[in-house]
């Protein structure tokens, strides 16, 4: 019985793929969650550029050969810099894993959760999160994906809950512990729709000496895309008060209530606390900047998706000041566009 209910669900899940596609300007969550982790994944790749690596079951730890200063305190060489461990439960169809992540001093710094149900997706191995690769996307057959960022011990940064329906997928955005908005997915083959839900929330959360402390207030509310199957690629948004409005309006409310007050001020977390990891310097590869490519490729993610025009503006912007400066050298070949 158990075998014929999870091949029925198979399926199901199989049909909501093949029903109408939602626009690209329509983030998934791991598209989401990119924005504000992104920076920390290249931490991640600049530690093993700088540092040597000694492995251990299941973890690894960065030492230098010299003398090296974190968070004002000398570290002598051969000291544990940075380390890594993943932690893996499996009960039945539930899966869990716990990414923890020290810092100078033994210090924890952050940790990452992931519970998932459901599915036969295999689960995140040790390179993976290595190179700092975590996929959040609810999976064909799973029925559930719940992840966590948490700071130090306890404080929490940042949830993400996504449920499977029986006509799409539940999603829950928290920041702190606070909900800040619900997405929820309907799928048929004649319209897909997506539902956003902002709420209100009081943050207060510390990280070293940096403290932010934030009241949104406002009553609940919601913003609708519809995508339809004819004609092709035609698309409706709605506002809060069910009008129907242009795309760029309903992206600007989205920027606004989803990059704005949730996932940038996620990423200010995370840029503070990557300073309590050692510190890092950029390794240039051949022609490669590692965090110059990461940063180009985000940006062209939000060109791609018309999304935030103007922090790709900003960016273009501070990128033309730093060639100005001769920050920024062009060894490309002559007459390469």
């Amino acid at each position: 019985m158990k075998k014929l209910i999870a091949l029925l669900f198979f399926i199901f899940t199989l049909n909501l793929q093949a029903t109408v596609v939602l626009p690209s300007s329509i983030l998934t969550a791991n598209e989401m969650v990119e924005e504000f982790r992104a920076s920390f994944r290249v931490k991640l790749l600049e530690l093993e550029k700088n540092y040597y690596a000694l492995y251990g079951d299941r973890s690894l730890s960065y030492r230098s050969h010299e003398v090296i200063t974190c968070q004002n305190r000398p570290f002598a060489p051969g000291s544990n810099l940075a380390r890594l461990e993943l932690t893996s439960k499996i009960n039945g169809e539930e899966r869990f894993q716990s990414m923890r992540y020290f810092g100078c001093g033994e210090k924890l710094v952050l940790q990452e959760h992931l519970q998932v149900v459901g599915g036969d997706e295999k689960p995140l191995t040790f390179n993976q999160m290595r190179k700092g690769e975590i996929a959040l996307n609810l999976k064909a057959g799973e029925k559930k994906r719940f992840y966590r960022m948490i700071y130090g011990d306890q404080t929490e940064l940042f949830s993400l809950s996504q449920e499977r329906t029986p006509s799409g997928e539940f999603h829950e955005y928290r920041i702190g512990g606070q909900l800040a908005y619900q997405v929820t997915y309907t799928y048929s083959d004649e319209v897909s729709r997506v539902t956003y839900k902002y709420f209100p929330y009081s943050l207060k959360i510390q990280i070293g000496q940096s403290e932010w402390t934030t009241t949104m207030g406002f009553t609940p509310y919601t913003n609708i895309a519809n995508a339809f199957a004819k004609p092709q690629n035609y698309v409706t948004y709605f506002d809060s008060s069910n009008t129907q409005v242009s795309e760029g309006t309903f992206l600007t409310n989205f920027g606004y209530n989803v990059r704005e007050r949730t996932l940038s001020r996620v990423g200010s977390f995370v840029r503070v606390l990557i300073n309590e990891f050692p510190p890092t310097a950029v390794v240039n590869t051949g022609t490669q900047n590692q965090r110059l490519l990461e940063e180009l490729r985000l940006n062209y993610t939000r060109l791609l998706n018309n999304t935030e025009p103007n922090l790709v503006r900003n960016y273009i912007q501070e990128l033309i000041l730093a060639a100005e400066k001769g920050q920024l050298q062009d060894n490309r070949p002559a007459g390469t566009p």
